[in-house]
């Protein structure tokens, strides 16, 4: 491919500068931005660096609504190139980053058929295909993320738009291989967040769309993957709501793709056009569901009993997938009763690996059990080999499920002095759950057991009382000691979130020793 010059590019002469100011969503932030600002949008400093991300990558156009918006896109998208084009390296022309700007502004293109206010549009994207074949995100196996896919999603849509066989043929290459590596065999996303694979859903959507526009031999392929990822996602769904598991994607809210999940034409499908709708609904009834056991053992559960619903995660090797977007969540459960979430996962604010950027990854975070404040499993890292994390901390934990109930067990603290195999069984009976514990070892140990909540505890003397308008839920423990109650915060999108409570029961304990948490439908 020839290297392009770095000349400034031209716009049409009737292009004049919005009137009206216009509100762009960001990850984390929302802008208000007037036209005499409009120069400083992309040079802003930003508190967060995804923030700053979501601008260049002109992740503001979706859902993007003002009185002109074709004006205002192609005057911020001028405001860009005369700010970065020119410049050879920086945050502005990351891979990831530059793939997803050139598949969202050919979208915005698209959709309002504005190609006459982008002069010079097939330099700029010649120009971002360079940078992405330049600079592809593949590190190895143990290092390579989800990024690598979209590396491929954008130098295929570019392909696409340009007519240039050579980018199509290496964006699909890098879209089929990377299916195989990053999804695992029930279908999931491998990377242990809930939200990442409704976003790689969408993802692999988007391409196989693009190839049935231009009636591609490759649509076949595409769309059995995006099929299979598809087939999940019912799983995924509890009581009407998306849990939001292990890390949160900056790059668009979830309920911009909660139309994937459900009967609801809004946020990106609404952006289609009837046609394509249509062939997306299609495709989700056809997908089907994936199969229940296949997927419980690649790390999820999703199962009822009688009037209660959960989703349980447990990563397949007990420590967190690398790399991967997974908290240290191990026996973490989504709970809900009647359709009313009553046990929920955090989900996570930000990035970042300072104490305040990791509050809501580690397993103080989640409903599960800690011993000596320690997670179920240390860190991993990408050098770490199998036969080293199987020494360290044994084999890969048993998640199994039955007609009353879930249970794990697993040898994560067995890394700990004295301490033995832990198990955790949930057992449904009627309306109350039983969550039995058990550790094996000897010694003394200090054991902390926590639920996370949206429904404002009231704390009795040995119980707690949950409620949601005329219904009650009463939790108790076996051991001694009143539960302590924490104001947390529940994250509903990158940096949003609203008010909910962590129970907590600490316990100085006495090895082996067992226990049970009950929740009762009062």
């Amino acid at each position: 491919m020839s290297r392009l010059s770095n000349t400034s590019l031209r716009f049409p002469a009737w292009l004049e500068s919005p009137t009206a100011p216009a509100v762009l969503e960001l990850a984390a932030t929302q802008v208000v931005l007037e036209v005499d600002d409009a120069e400083s949008f992309f040079s802003c400093e930003y508190e967060d660096l995804e923030t700053t991300l979501s601008a260049y990558r002109f992740a503001w156009l979706q859902g993007f609504c003002c009185e002109e918006p074709i004006i205002w896109v192609a005057y911020l998208w001028r405001i860009w190139h005369d700010r970065f084009f020119s410049l050879a390296t920086g945050w502005h022309w990351h891979p990831y980053t530059t793939a997803e700007r050139a598949v969202n502004i050919l979208d915005f293109i698209q959709k309002h058929q504005a190609q006459a206010a982008f002069d010079n549009l097939e330099a700029s994207l010649r120009r971002h295909a360079e940078k992405i074949t330049d600079g592809l995100e593949y590190f190895g196996d143990h290092n390579s993320s989800n990024h690598l896919a979209n590396n491929g999603r954008g130098i295929y849509r570019i392909g696409l738009a340009l007519g240039d066989h050579a980018l199509i043929s290496t964006g699909l290459s890098i879209l089929l291989n990377e299916a195989e590596r990053i999804f695992l065999p029930s279908g999931i996303l491998r990377e242990e967040s809930s939200h990442y694979h409704l976003l790689y859903t969408q993802r692999y959507l988007d391409v196989w769309l693009a190839a049935r526009r231009e009636s591609r031999k490759e649509e076949k392929e595409l769309r059995e993957i995006a099929k299979k990822c598809f087939a999940v996602l019912p799983h995924l769904l509890l009581a009407g709501r998306f849990p939001l598991i292990g890390d949160i994607s900056p790059d668009c809210k979830p309920e911009y793709l909660l139309g994937l999940c459900c009967q609801q034409s809004s946020g990106w499908l609404a952006g289609l056009d009837e046609d394509e709708r249509s062939a997306v609904k299609n495709l989700r009834a056809e997908a089907g569901t994936a199969d229940r056991k296949m997927l419980q053992k690649d790390g999820w559960c999703r199962a009822d009993f009688s009037r209660w619903s959960g989703l349980w995660h447990c990563p397949r090797d007990g420590w967190s997938a690398m790399p991967g977007h997974g908290h240290q969540d191990l026996g973490g459960f989504d709970l809900a009763f009647d359709n009313i979430p009553v046990i929920v996962d955090p989900g996570r604010d930000q990035y970042g690996e300072s104490l305040s950027a990791q509050k809501y990854a580690v397993a103080s975070a989640h409903s599960g059990l800690t011993i000596n404040e320690q997670a179920p499993y240390p860190p991993n890292k990408p050098y770490y080999d199998d036969g080293f994390r199987r020494r360290f901390c044994g084999p890969p934990p048993d998640f199994s499920s039955t007609t009353d109930g879930v249970q794990i067990s697993h040898s994560g603290y067995t890394r700990l002095a004295g301490v033995g195999v832990v198990r955790r069984r949930w057992r449904f009976e009627g309306d109350s759950l039983r969550i039995s514990d058990q550790i094996e070892g000897e010694g003394s140990g200090f054991v902390s057991r926590y639920l996370q909540t949206p429904l404002e505890p009231e704390l009795r003397t040995d119980h707690i009382i949950l409620r949601h308008e005329e219904l009650s839920f009463r939790i108790s423990a076996g051991s001694e000691g009143s539960p302590l109650i924490e104001p947390t915060t529940l994250w509903t999108a990158y940096g949003h979130g609203q008010a909910g409570w962590r129970i907590r029961f600490d316990t100085d304990v006495k090895l082996p020793w067992q226990d049970e948490i009950l929740i009762e439908f009062i």
